[in-house]
């Protein structure tokens, strides 16, 4: 059987959920080959504990000995956004397979530049736009793709979490533009945007308009995924804790409204998506993730 050894670049927060996902496929599905979970990718001491903890061969303290290693079959990259550009760019040029987490990347000029790396490289390449794949919104493109829905009206998404409505909350690196690049609209938005373009397709016109909530906030000491640790200086939120969208579909009368924020409270995690048409409407929402409403 043929063997894919696979280098991931990050070991927090989306590096549990790569090792989780690279581990649970041939235990899933009957992929055809031996996924070899081979090095993991970290610039802090803890990734050698890490490794050893969820099953990684060897583990590296820089992703250029990774990218490099001849061993290395395909690399996932789950580093901070800033990251993304650089990384995916030297896989593809040493003939690497990539997996990039969203936001691909800072800025067009970098996203452009990342296509056009695997694509002279001829390498197979793809973003984490993991909610094409779930069943209940497979089911809802069925739906809308076959006619059962009708004339498609509405669409509506909106993504409410909590974690930052409490204002002394730390300022970990989701709310520092030099890493994350984005704020709610990048992070969530990203998600919100393609799967209206899975479900719906290609957007024409947007009117957008975001909002930082708390300006201000304790500066991290020590953070993890999402859990940190405040210290006593504060520091300055130059990302958006919030956004609205309206848009526009090519060549389709729709009205489309998107929404995300981590300041929802009450919504750990409200991943809501409404498609409503002439003869039919149907409601997902992440929280009952194997679930759709269709009425």
């Amino acid at each position: 059987m043929k063997k894919i050894n696979v280098g991931l670049v990050g070991h927090k927060f989306m590096g549990r959920a790569h090792t989780h996902a690279i581990t649970d496929a041939p235990i899933f599905f009957d992929l055809g080959v031996d996924i070899v979970k081979k090095t993991i990718c970290s610039n802090e001491e803890s990734v050698v504990e890490i490794a050893k903890r969820w099953g990684w061969e060897k583990s590296v303290f820089d992703w250029k000995d990774l990218v490099n290693d001849k061993e290395i079959d395909s690399v996932s990259i789950a580093a901070p956004s800033k990251f993304h550009a650089e990384i995916a760019i030297a896989a593809a040029k040493a003939g690497k397979h990539v997996f990039c987490e969203k936001p691909l990347a800072l800025d067009m000029k970098d996203a452009e530049a990342m296509v056009k790396a695997v694509e002279d490289a001829g390498v197979i390449n793809m973003i984490g736009f993991n909610f094409r794949r779930v069943p209940a919104l497979c089911l809802a493109k069925q739906l809308i793709e076959d006619g059962t829905l009708g004339r498609i009206y509405h669409f509506r998404a909106i993504w409410s979490q909590d974690w930052l409505t409490d204002p002394m909350f730390p300022m970990a690196w989701r709310l520092r533009k030099s890493l994350a690049g984005y704020g709610t609209h990048g992070d969530l938005g990203a998600h919100l945007i393609d799967i209206a373009r899975f479900l719906i397709g290609e957007i024409d016109e947007v009117c957008c308009v975001e909002k930082t909530f708390n300006k201000m906030r304790p500066k991290a000491v020590f953070e993890d995924g999402l859990f940190a640790k405040a210290g006593d200086e504060m520091g300055e939120v130059d990302v958006d804790d919030a956004s609205q969208m309206l848009a526009t579909f090519k060549g389709q009368d729709i009205m489309a409204y998107f929404e995300s924020t981590r300041n929802g409270t009450g919504h750990k995690n409200q991943n809501r998506i409404e498609v409503a048409g002439s003869k039919g409407a149907v409601i997902w929402d992440e929280e009952k993730l194997n679930e759709l409403e269709y009425y």
